[in-house]
């Protein structure tokens, strides 16, 4: 074939392609049915491509407008994105649609609101897992007819073995009179009929051999799971009545209340020891708190890092003992914080602060620097916590300028050393 010919065969070829691309792209695509919409949506989710799971997850509401799960599944990936006001209608939405259907959605608006409409968000969440704890419990104890109360006392045995410093808030009255209930002092101040302490009695750490690890099954692992989210729940609603609703008259024995309810469902866990702490700070009986904040602190200090709590509580906690002026044990949690993840200027602000307190200004010089060239490339718009940490770098520039090279800091550690 000549050249001429093939150059007309090319072309020919060459605009057949194009008709059929034409005629591909006018046939209508094949539309996902809603199975297959969310099952995409959950993929992109998982993967963190957000965009692309609210698209698929928006298209399958289209298809199925009424469907509470997808809306809570929207406003999920809506309050990763920190669209919180999108994400707050459609848990409204999800609410109208079916109010029963889980818990989830009345504990994330009840983090976005705030006052009694988050109480009244928290409480309904809570009554929900209970309902469904309650359920599981039945039908797990149903399964085993030998002993009806045997996987329960397994799933209590769980709960109380994880940690061998794990003891109970006890509970004790401080006289037998039968009239003397908690009142009120002229300044609004609480006269407690009941006394709490954390013992050390090794006759309440004791493991007798029934107590020792035992498997549990997939069901009591649910149970389990679901108390230490009821447990969390309670402590969030009590955190209310020490923020939003702490001029409420019945604030501190409402906050007391369901912070003892967090720890029968959850004994071993740190989180309501805590906020027991950050109720008796705010009453200040610091000796109880700290014997609260440390008693959480053991719960969770000699474990590995993949299964402490997450860093911002541990954070929470560090600022904790900061106010009990338990500054070394503040430092020892915030260094394992930066070793972790070295890129928040607030904890090495926070750090430097407490090196600050304990006389050692080089610690605490390094620590600011970090933290001002971590606000230097992000996009921070906090312009009073710049200027605090801008105030700080240069004062300990200043003083760390005035010392002798061969001073050791930290001459006045044993004074500031815990008790």
């Amino acid at each position: 074939m000549s050249s001429l010919g093939r150059s007309k065969a090319a072309m020919m070829q060459k605009n057949r392609n194009k008709k059929a691309a034409a005629q591909q792209q006018q046939q209508p695509k094949k539309k996902l049915s809603l199975e297959e919409l969310i099952a995409k949506a959950d993929d992109y989710a998982q993967e963190f491509k957000l965009d692309l799971a609210l698209k698929y997850y928006i298209e399958a509401l289209n298809q199925s407008p009424k469907n509470s799960n997808i809306m809570d599944s929207i406003s999920e990936v809506l309050l990763e994105m920190g669209d919180t006001e999108t994400a707050k209608q459609y848990i409204v939405a999800s609410i109208q649609a079916n109010p029963n259907d889980n818990a989830a959605k009345y504990m994330n608006y009840g983090q976005l609101t705030g006052g009694q409409e988050a109480i009244k968000s928290y409480t309904k969440g809570i009554e929900l897992m209970e309902s469904e704890l309650n359920d599981k419990i039945k039908k797990n104890s149903s399964n085993n007819n030998n002993n009806s109360n045997n996987n329960i006392s397994k799933v209590s045995n769980k709960n109380n073995k994880n940690n061998n410093n794990v003891v109970p808030i006890k509970v004790s009255n401080q006289n037998n009179n039968k009239n003397n209930k908690n009142k009120k002092t002229k300044d609004g101040r609480l006269v407690e009929d009941k006394k709490y302490d954390i013992s050390d009695d090794e006759e309440d750490m004791e493991d007798d051999d029934e107590h020792q690890e035992e498997e549990l099954s997939e069901e009591e692992e649910s149970i389990l799971i679901l108390k230490d989210q009821i447990c969390s729940a309670l402590c969030s609603l009590s955190e209310l009545y020490l923020t939003d609703e702490c001029f409420d008259d019945n604030a501190e024995i409402e906050c007391e209340k369901h912070i003892l309810r967090a720890i029968e469902y959850a004994p071993t866990s740190p989180e309501p020891y805590s906020m027991m702490a950050s109720m008796r700070i705010s009453q200040q009986k610091n000796e109880e708190a700290l014997r609260c904040l440390q008693h959480s602190y053991s719960l969770w200090s000699e474990l590995t890092i993949d299964k402490r709590p997450s860093l911002e509580y541990r954070f929470d906690v560090s600022r904790l003992f900061i106010e009990l002026n338990q500054n070394r044990t503040a430092v020892d949690i915030l260094e394992t914080l930066v070793y972790e993840q070295d890129n928040i200027a607030e904890i090495w602000h926070t750090l430097s602060i407490v090196y600050q307190s304990l006389n050692e200004p080089r610690s605490a010089l390094e620590c600011i620097e970090v933290a001002s060239q971590l606000l230097a490339i992000s996009n921070d718009q906090d312009e009073k916590f710049q200027k605090d940490v801008n105030d700080i770098l240069i004062k300990l520039q200043h003083e760390v300028s005035l010392l002798p090279e061969e001073e050791e800091e930290g001459e006045d550690d044993d004074e500031q050393m815990e008790d």
